[in-house]
C-alpha cells in the first residue's frame, strides 16, 4: 500500500507554533487583542483549574455525560486526580 505524504503538516504546525507564540507574548504583555493577517482577534481569558479537587470535579462531569459513556463505555470506569 502507498501512502501519500501530507506536505502541508508542516507548514500547519508552524502556523500553530508562530500563533501560540503571539498569544504567549500578549499574554506576557497583557494585552488582549492581537493582529492576525490584518484582523484584530480579541483573545479569551484563559482558563486554569484552581487546585486538583476543581480537576476531579470537572472529570467527573464529563464522565458523566451521557454521549461520553456511549462513546467511550470506560467512561463508566472513575478517574482519581493526583
Amino acid at each position: 500500500m502507498t501512502r501519500v505524504r501530507d506536505i502541508r503538516k508542516s507548514a500547519v504546525y508552524d502556523a500553530e507554533a508562530m500563533v501560540r507564540r503571539m498569544f504567549d507574548l500578549a499574554d506576557e504583555r497583557g494585552l488582549r487583542t492581537v493582529d492576525v493577517a490584518g484582523s484584530s482577534v480579541t483573545l479569551p481569558v484563559e482558563r486554569r483549574f484552581a487546585s486538583l479537587d476543581s480537576v476531579q470535579r470537572y472529570v467527573d462531569a464529563v464522565l458523566a455525560l451521557d454521549w461520553v459513556r456511549a462513546r467511550w463505555p470506560r467512561a463508566a470506569v472513575p478517574v482519581r486526580i493526583r
